[in-house]
């Protein structure tokens, strides 16, 4: 997995843990940003490394099963 996706994974999940814990704090509109920013074209980019992950199993499968 690239670096700059784990990075953006990471910010999403920090997100995610502020928003559920909303009540303690304010959102701050700049690291709304950062996590805005974080999560655009974030499908598309993880459904292709998805894709890539498939085939590398697949070509492994088929080298396990001979």
């Amino acid at each position: 997995m690239k670096f700059e996706m784990i990075e953006r994974i990471d910010e999403l999940r920090r997100f995610r843990h502020v928003f559920r814990n909303l009540y303690k704090i304010r959102l701050h509109p700049g690291k709304v940003k950062i996590v805005l920013d974080a999560a655009r074209g974030f499908s598309a980019d993880f459904t292709g490394m998805h894709e890539g992950f498939m085939a590398w199993l697949g070509k492994l499968a088929e080298e396990i099963e001979g």
